[in-house]
């Protein structure tokens, strides 16, 4: 077990609601499906407004999980990719003949 996952968190990332489900998955070391068939056969046992002022509380007390680190990397590297596309794009457009000819139209004005 991880040190993150020895601690109850709520991981939004994974989860569809506040992430209380998939945070409780990964601490109890089950699927998140199981952990939201029990919140639903839960909420037929304890009622269901109950059972979302639980999940509520949960969701308001539980700490966010940190995202992990190769989603940030991946997230520079698109963003990286993009931006090369980009430069490559004002590139062509620079060092083209269409762009010479109204540069050398604009300049005769």
């Amino acid at each position: 077990m991880t040190a993150e996952a020895e601690r109850l968190y709520r991981d939004p990332a994974n989860g569809w609601f506040g992430g209380v489900c998939a945070g409780m998955a990964e601490y109890f070391t089950v699927s998140v499906e199981m952990v939201r068939v029990c919140w639903v056969m839960g909420a037929f046992v304890l009622t269901p407004p109950l059972a979302f002022l639980i999940y509520l509380g949960f969701t308001m007390s539980l700490p966010k999980r940190n995202a992990p680190p190769h989603a940030d990397l991946h997230d520079v590297a698109m963003r990286l990719r993009a931006f090369e596309q980009r430069v490559a794009r004002l590139e062509a457009a620079v060092l083209s003949e269409e762009f010479k000819l109204r540069r050398d139209f604009s300049r005769m004005q």
